[in-house]
């Protein structure tokens, strides 16, 4: 799959969201289950990013901070995505991009499985406490 239109349905399916549709920014708010929400952004044609905010994550604390630029360069809990900062809300945030280049609609619902459990790890209360001890 190269473009974002083609996949759009193949997600909308897997989700079992039937008005799965991008607003004019290009964005697609996600509620799973009642218990958290992320959203989907088109990045261009080519490019999907998912994204969770992280409440819990203080990014105003050095350490945590320091821990989440480990975690990114080592993997340590962020699978295939990374841990950012969405400098406008100064809040943490799970992001994982796909490059539809990469994509194919039959590993659509395991990698959809794989960005929403991570999320959901990071959401889960007392996550935020591995970043807290000084690992690196």
């Amino acid at each position: 799959m190269q473009n974002v239109d083609r996949i759009v349905p193949v997600i909308r399916e897997t989700l079992g969201l039937p008005e799965l549709m991008f607003d004019e920014a290009g964005h697609v708010a996600l509620l799973f289950e009642g218990s958290f929400s992320g959203v989907m952004s088109r990045i261009d044609g080519n490019n999907l990013e998912f994204s969770f905010y992280l409440p819990d994550l203080d990014i105003n604390q050095p350490h945590i901070l320091k821990a989440m630029l480990a975690a990114n360069c080592l993997g340590t809990s962020t699978a295939a995505g990374r841990l950012a900062i969405d400098e406008d809300k100064m809040q943490a945030l799970y992001c994982e991009r796909w490059s539809l280049f990469d994509v194919h609609a039959d590993t659509i619902p395991e990698r959809l499985i794989d960005v929403v459990s991570t999320a959901a790890f990071w959401l889960t209360e007392g996550t935020n406490t591995l970043l807290q001890n000084d690992f690196v």
